[in-house]
């Protein structure tokens, strides 16, 4: 790919008029029997030597094969112009993804790491369109704590929502009573509720208003799934389906195959939502898809309050990946550096460990064992909550900074798109975490991130950037500019956030000869960035 005129070049200066043909692509390439006149295949370059041995297999001459640059000799399979392993090219080379390294740029593996990151600064323009209403109905009161168990649901997600809040919201009740008096079919006699803790409140809200809209005749059925039949549908002329919370939609989509199950004929059917916390906008939008096909050329009403997008379901990795770390510390019994002796790396391994164990539900503190909290003056709250400031729980400012960034992630200007495309990778820019200097802004924005949105270490400039403000931070741990140092030092160690190798390791060197037992759990978040 891309190399025909540097083999027109060589065929020109040789004075070779053979036919010169192009394959772009291993599909193709497949297609290429073996000639029966003289030939000479010529790779691009290879970091597997996978083509040239394919080649080989098909009966091609190892000798007739010739790969331009590759990160190693491949005697068996081709000659090899350019050997890297040979050059130096291949020493202090950091990894991209894990599975990739800087190199593969060049070989048959194409990365859009070639191209320098597009770097975004987070801002206004990135705030969701229902973020402030949300925030008004639940910020204060109605936003559960981090990882808090719902029973009604038997599982513990990062972050929900409270039912009172929603019932009781002026806005909401005022758009419920509109949307069903313009939209609620007649026909509807039949009201399904999610069994999850927070729908039924509302499916009776909706049986209420049925009943005084036909003048008090009989009420519709109220039916909770799962536990209904096709029994239960035989008189059933239309159906609502009412769900309090949804996320990308699993529930509903259960019920709306139950019920193409359960139904004779095709009736009237309405989906009703009060909030929509979807991973983004394209997954609700297909949920939508989803529930109002039907076998008609009438579509399914499908009425939803207020959607917000929260990301991909990485949040909740961020806390399943310390305790990892925590229990891959158990089992160490030495120190990465000549500097820490390994007594006292057991000490920093132990304090790390019980930092970790105590914030199974929160961020982890700053180096004075105190929650990280918000100041005044956060651009997304719009000075709506500057007066209950105290009030702000970790919860309700995680759930904006996630709303944010996927916000940012689906953002129509190509310039303010924290999106990669196929040719070039995106990233938070380090300016961010100037901007959001309170440490729980910086600590959210390092929980709700991809990994590839904080992966500096394909660009020299931004990894030594990063390397600068991290040290900074962690040396000064113990003042506000540093509050956010655990946090920063957790998302190194379990690789989420990613410098060039060497930088990594001249940063905890130097940081762990400044902090050394100052803070004990600060050193031993980074010792284990040296032990992964």
């Amino acid at each position: 790919m891309g190399i025909y005129s540097i083999v027109k070049e060589a065929a020109t200066s040789a004075g070779c008029t053979a036919n010169i043909e192009s394959y772009h692509s291993y599909e193709s390439f497949k297609e290429l029997n073996l000639p029966t006149e003289e030939y000479l295949v010529v790779i691009s370059a290879s970091t597997s030597g996978g083509m040239a041995e394919d080649l080989v297999k098909r009966d091609f001459s190892k000798e007739k094969i010739i790969t331009l640059i590759d990160v190693d000799q491949r005697d068996k399979y081709s000659h090899v112009f350019i050997n890297l392993s040979s050059t130096g090219l291949l020493e202090s080379l950091s990894s991209v993804d894990g599975n990739e390294t800087d190199i593969e740029l060049v070989g048959e593996h194409f990365s859009y790491k070639a191209k320098p990151p597009k770097q975004v600064t987070i801002g206004l323009p990135h705030k969701p369109k229902y973020l402030l209403d949300i925030l008004k109905a639940f910020c204060i009161t109605g936003i559960n704590e981090i990882n808090q168990r719902v029973e009604s649901i038997g599982k513990n997600p990062v972050l929900s929502l409270k039912p009172t809040n929603l019932h009781s919201s002026q806005k909401f009740n005022s758009w419920f009573e509109e949307e069903l008096s313009w939209s609620l079919s007649s026909s509807i006699n039949t009201v399904i509720y999610s069994d999850d803790g927070a729908s039924e409140i509302l499916a009776r809200k909706v049986i209420k208003f049925i009943t005084d809209k036909n003048n008090n005749k009989q009420a519709p059925a109220l039916l909770k799934w799962p536990e209904f039949g096709k029994d239960d549908l035989n008189d059933a002329t239309g159906i609502i389906v009412v769900t309090a919370f949804a996320g990308d939609g699993g529930k509903l989509r259960q019920i709306s195959r139950d019920l193409r199950e359960y139904e004779n004929n095709t009736i009237p059917r309405h989906f009703l939502v009060g909030v929509g916390l979807p991973q983004s906008m394209e997954s609700w939008k297909k949920l939508e898809q989803f529930l109002v096909r039907n076998a008609t050329l009438r579509p399914y009403s499908f009425s939803v309050w207020k959607v917000l997008p929260l990301g991909p379901d990485n949040i909740k990795k961020s806390w399943d990946a310390l305790n990892e770390l925590a229990s891959k510390a158990d089992n160490l019994i030495k120190s990465p550096l000549e500097t820490i002796t390994d007594a006292e790396a057991a000490l920093c391994y132990e304090a790390m460990t019980e930092c970790i164990a105590n914030t199974s539900d929160s961020l982890l503190p700053n180096s004075n064992g105190v929650p990280l909290k918000l100041t005044e003056g956060f651009v997304f709250f719009e000075d709506k909550f500057d007066d209950k400031i105290a009030s702000i729980t970790q919860s309700a400012t995680l759930l904006t900074i996630a709303s944010v960034l996927q916000a940012a992630r689906e953002h129509a200007d190509p310039e303010k798109c924290l999106k990669p495309t196929n040719y070039q990778s995106v990233i938070i820019s380090p300016e961010n975490f100037l901007r959001f200097n309170d440490d729980i802004l910086q600590a959210c924005i390092l929980r709700a991130s991809l990994p590839s949105e904080l992966d500096y270490s394909s660009d020299h400039h931004l990894s030594e950037l990063m390397k600068e403000f991290l040290y900074k931070v962690f040396t000064r741990h113990g003042h506000p500019f540093g509050f956010a140092a655990l946090e920063f030092a957790a998302a190194l160690a379990v690789g989420k956030l990613k410098l060039k190798r060497a930088h990594t390791k001249e940063l905890v060197e130097k940081a762990v000869e400044k902090v050394s037992s100052q803070n004990r759990a600060l050193t031993g978040l980074l010792l284990m960035v040296l032990n992964n």
